[in-house]
């Protein structure tokens, strides 16, 4: 009885806690729960030992604010019995306990597990752990808690781990390739309508009377006008300023949704329904993981998974869409801060614009006078009718007004862009452009022409733009006005599976490149991303962020590192490469290294041989691509 007593103080002692930390008191539960499915989920939860019986955690709460997410905690009133060596030991230690149950709950929640030892204040002792929806015990993460606090901070610290946030982008391809082949197959969509129907229905779902009017359309007839309807209604709200010639480019862009025969059929029948089944797929899997990544660019990332799946070589009109951890990187070469203006002439569907915005929001330290200045200090061009339809979504999530957002050619409103005062220009331009002016460096030209005078401009572009000699020209006229700071080589599958090698060229605008201006060159070829089958490149072990870090210091101190880095003088008429200059580092090479090389060379040669010889080769490509 005695060890009962000293748990209950333990357990009242976090449910105060709890309550004074905006948890409702009638959502905490001790020692009981309620809620058929969470009591379904412990029905062979007991703690004893061969038991499959029921059990249950001291105190369960849902979360409140995501009802995928919810709270329990063990606890013990002696804090000798807070957490065992190996945590095998449900029945007799706190942390032990609360994976337990976290164990079973986590097939079907995220789980924040509490686990307390104590009876009071002093003495009180708290591990908090949190354990993603679907994993096995090797995803658990260890918040390094040692206090109750907040659902909100809770659920920040939970959804910001890494290993949630890359289940939910495992999440997204796997719901990204489902709409492709269900689009494909039901829908008869062309590949570009597919990214601007779900973008559409995204924006549409943000009128609260179309969300819960959906559901109940007899037809595809009657909802497709209905979501046209409501993406107008979004529109035309006064804070994104939307004026009517932008708005009827923006509309024009999904017209189709009114008149394509599988989007508008008289059938009541649901499971013939292709876009009822679509809106409600976006609505109830998507737009919950788009809500919880405000900083990143959800929609062009479906636009990157649709056109891993398109035919040819993924790069109509030039469109190569860049990794957002490259956009995030430019952020942070341009050293930008709350003042900034910031200016792409190739602006896609914003993904510059979006990190540049969150890298000045997170200066703004929550001031909403600074954050609604930055919003209207971003300036993006987009000539591509239906890239600006995207473009003019991923704004409208922020709430960044489309003011300065133009549906334009950029060459031909540059004096109007040149007057805007921008400081800092991110630029993916438009890949293999035929005809004259129309080359990466005409585009990034014309950009670095519109930035001020000790501001920046950045640049990723083909390798072969700043080899061939074919841009002499361009290279001089570049060179007299502004200041080659740096150039990056970049990872040779940075845009997989496009097989496009680039760089990124930063330039100080304004300040002629002269005789004792230096260059620093680095060879970031490892940025920590791995190939996955289904999932394109991903950061799988966490690195980029150690890696980044390191490039970023680097840059800024123009520090020389042996194989990595070097400082040097170029002009025009010289290759703008690392590989031309940097020494190799002999000091790190070892027998190991030049035996797994040539055992690579061996296999790749053998493999492409038996690839010859084999009438589908598929599976082979996919080694041969693995070497």
């Amino acid at each position: 009885m005695k060890k009962h007593i000293n748990e209950t103080k333990t357990e009242d002692l976090i449910m105060k806690k709890l309550l004074q930390n905006g948890f409702p008191e009638e959502l905490v539960e001790k020692r009981n729960v309620r809620n058929p499915e969470i009591r379904n989920l412990l029905k062979r939860a007991s703690k004893k030992i061969d038991s499959l019986n029921r059990g249950y955690p001291d105190l369960y709460t849902p979360l409140g604010l995501r009802p995928d997410f919810i709270v329990i905690s063990e606890c013990k009133g002696d804090t000798k019995f807070h957490e065992s060596s190996d945590r095998s030991n449900a029945a007799q230690y706190s942390v032990d306990g609360v994976l337990h149950y976290a164990k079973f709950l986590s097939k079907e929640f995220n789980v924040i597990a509490i686990g307390a030892s104590g009876m009071n204040e002093d003495e009180l002792e708290i591990s908090t752990f949190f354990w993603p929806i679907g994993q096995s015990e090797e995803a658990v993460i260890d918040l390094e808690l040692n206090t109750i606090t907040s659902p909100q901070d809770y659920l920040n610290k939970c959804i910001y781990t890494h290993a949630f946030k890359r289940t939910k982008m495992f999440e997204l391809n796997k719901l990204s390739r489902e709409l492709h082949n269900y689009m494909r197959d039901y829908a008869k969509l062309a590949e570009n309508e597919k990214p601007l129907l779900i973008g559409a229905i995204i924006l549409a779902l943000m009128d609260a009377s179309f969300e819960a009017a959906y559901k109940f359309t007899e037809n595809d007839r009657v909802l497709a006008p209905k979501l046209f309807e409501a993406i107008t209604g979004v529109l035309k709200r006064e804070r994104y300023d939307v004026n009517e010639n932008k708005r009827e480019k923006i509309l024009a862009a999904f017209s189709f949704l009114n008149v394509h025969p599988e989007l508008t059929k008289n059938t009541s029948n649901i499971e013939q329904r292709v876009l009822y089944k679509v809106i409600h797929k976006v609505a109830t899997e998507i737009l919950p993981i788009i809500n919880i990544y405000h900083d990143y660019d959800m929609v062009g990332d479906f636009y990157r998974e649709f056109l891993r799946y398109t035919g040819g070589d993924k790069k109509s009109l030039g469109i190569v869409l860049t990794p957002p951890h490259i956009t995030d990187l430019f952020a942070e070469l341009g050293d930008i801060n709350v003042k900034d203006i910031v200016l792409d002439t190739c602006t896609g569907t914003g993904s510059f614009l979006i990190s540049a915005y969150n890298y000045m929001k997170n200066q703004a330290q929550g001031d909403p006078e600074v954050i609604k200045a930055i919003r209207n200090r971003l300036i993006g061009v987009e000539q591509q009718p239906q890239m600006f339809a995207l473009l003019s979504i991923n704004m409208i999530l922020r709430d960044i007004p489309l003011t300065n957002m133009y549906a334009d050619n950029s060459f031909d409103i540059l004096p109007q862009l040149s007057m805007q005062g921008a400081t800092f220009g991110p630029q993916n331009p438009p890949y293999a452009q035929k005809g004259d002016g129309l080359s990466e460096l005409d585009y990034f030209k014309s950009l670095a022409d519109c930035i001020t005078v000790n501001g920046r401009a950045i640049a990723i572009v083909p390798l072969s733009t700043i080899i061939s000699s074919e841009f002499k020209e361009l290279k001089r006229q570049l060179l007299k006005n502004h200041t080659l700071e740096a150039v990056l080589s970049m990872p040779d599958d940075l845009f997989y599976p496009v097989g496009t090698i680039t760089c990124v060229m930063v330039f100080k605008i304004g300040t002629p490149h002269t005789e004792r201006s230096k260059t620093w060159f680095a060879y970031c070829k490892n940025d920590g991303f791995v190939k996955t089958k289904n999932a394109g490149r991903i950061d799988l072990n966490n690195d980029w962020s150690s890696i980044k870090d390191n490039w970023v210091d680097a840059f800024h101190t123009r520090t020389e590192i042996p194989g990595f880095s070097v400082l040097k003088h170029v002009d025009y008429s010289d290759e703008w490469i690392a590989e031309a200059y940097i020494e190799t580092d002999y000091s790190t090479l070892a027998l190991d290294d030049f035996e797994q090389e040539v055992k690579k060379y061996a296999l790749f040669k053998i493999l492409n041989e038996i690839k010859e010889d084999v009438s589908n080769g598929e599976e082979v490509e996919e080694l041969v691509e693995g070497i």
